[in-house]
């Protein structure tokens, strides 16, 4: 795995921005796992615990639990904390291997082996699931628990999936090839990473396909005036279902015809981006934007016009999946930016 050189410097600054915060992620002592207290504390044991080339990810791995930490139920929850971990992380320049890992880190324990094979169905999957197979080994001693071993659901479900994992590793994939059809270019990113002006500025002349822009023509279409944040106040159930149908004609006629297009919107998860493929017509090329997030926050609130609630970003910042290749057999190309 390519990884960060862990230096005092970058530690020190890790720890400085995160540490109060995660100290605050924290773990009722009636729960079964994780009785180490907290996600800085966790984090440290991992740390601790792993080889050089994975510390970057030790260190990273749980940043977004804070800001993911939900009540629910009187349970403390933190779904979707490896989407937002990844975007924190960012920040600090981590190599792609390290960001993936970190975003696919939990997926062991959250999926069916059914579901690994999908994901990880590819060379690029392969290597991936290689790296978080690893970093789990880490993460499970960074883990204080007094249940019997036999009972430890993390322990048992990555036994269930020995199979899976070893039948993934073994296997001997094909590398990509590359053709000449036309291309559609997918972007993935929350708002404010920088899509729009990446398009603008690297894919001019190249048709683009927003469901934003699709919604400011139906207001005009529909004489609604205002700024994007108002029309979207303004806009009913049944008129978002008919703007969804508008995007969708959209892509159907992109898809059939032979020119390169853009999809400039979140495409955040695979299902999200799964709608969009089966286009035989073109090869496909993922650009996925990770901006840290607090960068995209600063932005948004100097944003004229079209504000995008705090809670709605971080709610898209959850549900990120880095893009695989094995999504789709019309991928050729992922870029990370």
């Amino acid at each position: 795995m390519k990884h960060t050189k862990m230096t005092k410097e970058l530690f020190l600054q890790i720890k400085d921005e995160h540490r109060n915060d995660m100290q605050q992620a924290d773990v009722p002592n009636e729960a079964k796992y994780h009785l180490e207290g907290d996600a800085w504390t966790h984090s440290m044991m991992v740390y601790t615990a792993s080889d050089e080339m994975y510390k970057s990810v030790a260190l990273c791995h749980d940043l977004g639990k804070p800001l993911a930490k939900e009540i629910i139920d009187n349970k403390v929850k933190y779904s979707g904390h490896e989407g937002i971990s990844t975007l924190l992380a960012s920040k600090y320049n981590l190599t792609d291997d390290e960001l993936y890992c970190i975003n696919y880190h939990g997926i062991l324990w959250q999926k069916s082996p059914k579901q690994i094979k999908k994901y990880f169905n590819s060379k690029q999957g392969q290597d991936i699931l290689r790296n978080v197979v690893k970093f789990s080994t880490f993460d499970t001693k960074g883990n204080i628990s007094f249940e019997d071993e036999k009972d430890n659901k993390k322990l048992n479900k990555l036994q269930e999936m020995d199979y899976t994992i070893n039948s993934i590793l073994n296997s001997d994939f094909e590398n990509i090839n590359q053709t000449n059809r036309p291309t559609m270019y997918i972007m993935t990113g929350i708002p404010n990473s920088g899509k729009s002006t990446y398009t603008e500025n690297n894919l001019k002349g190249v048709r683009g396909i927003s469901r934003d822009n699709i919604l400011m023509d139906y207001a005009k279409d529909k004489n609604i005036e205002g700024t994007y944040s108002d029309i979207w106040k303004h806009l009913t159930n049944e008129e978002q279902k008919e703007i969804d149908k508008l995007l969708q004609k959209s892509l159907t006629e992109a898809k059939r015809g032979k020119d390169d297009f853009i999809v400039d919107m979140t495409n955040m998860s695979w299902k999200s981006r799964k709608r969009l493929y089966g286009s035989k017509n073109h090869r496909i090329e993922l650009i996925t934007f990770l901006t840290d997030l607090e960068t995209c926050i600063t932005r948004n609130s100097k944003r004229d016009g079209k504000f995008i609630p705090y809670n709605v970003l971080l709610s898209m910042s959850k549900r990120l999946e880095l893009p695989l290749y094995g999504e789709d057999v019309n991928i050729e190309n992922i870029k990370i930016m």
